[in-house]
Formats: C-alpha cells, structure tokens, sequence
C-alpha cells in the first residue's frame, strides 16, 4: 500500500488499496476506490500532485485534473495520457464525472470546481 500524507493536504489522499484517509484526522473514510476509478487533481501541475496522479494512473485509476500554469509538469501528464485541462471550470468536474476529487490547500474554496 502507498499512502499519502502531505502538512498542506485540505482533503484526502489515498492509499493503493483503496483507503482514502482524512489528512486532518488520519481517520479511514467510509469510501471505496477501485482500480479504474476516475480521479481528477485540482491544482495537478504542481509537485506534489503531478506525482499523486502518475501514482494514481499507474495503479489502474482514470485520472484527469486541472492547472491555472502550463508547464512540463503539465505537458508530461498530458503525453502521458492524463487528460489535463488549462484553468479551473465546474464543466471540468461536470464532464470528466469523478469517484474523487484531490486538492490541496493551495486550492482556495472559490475555486469553482470545488463541489
């Protein structure tokens, strides 16, 4: 299992098994996640991120997600097979329809694809 747990994490990160964990408590949430899942990053162009959804892809999850900044971050999710969308839009979350979204307390709660 792989498990994530980053100081600035807002929500939840998940381990390989399915778990997604509160990052506030460290307690279970009663959600289960299974290979093929969709996934979409708010935020996916940054380090920490980028990294979570190449895991995420890796492990068999459908994974989309959103960036204000291009960059090679960007441009390699994207080659990699990720559908990566420039800005934030509600259409984003609307259209791609996740299992999960992951942000970080980067993402300010105006941010429009925060449900």
């Amino acid at each position: 299992m792989i498990e994530y747990r980053n100081a600035i994490s807002k929500v939840v990160c998940y381990g390989m098994n399915g778990l997604i964990v509160n990052n506030l408590t460290n307690e279970p949430l009663d959600f289960e996640l299974k290979s093929g899942s969709k996934i979409f990053f708010i935020g996916i162009g940054g380090i920490s991120m980028s990294g979570l959804a190449e895991l995420a892809a890796a492990e068999g999850y459908i994974v989309a997600g959103s960036d204000m900044n291009a960059g090679p971050r960007i441009n390699h999710l994207a080659n990699s097979g990720m559908l990566v969308f420039k800005g934030h839009d509600a259409l984003h979350i609307a259209n791609f329809a996740p299992d999960l979204v992951v942000y970080t307390a980067a993402i300010p709660d105006s941010n429009p694809e925060l449900l």
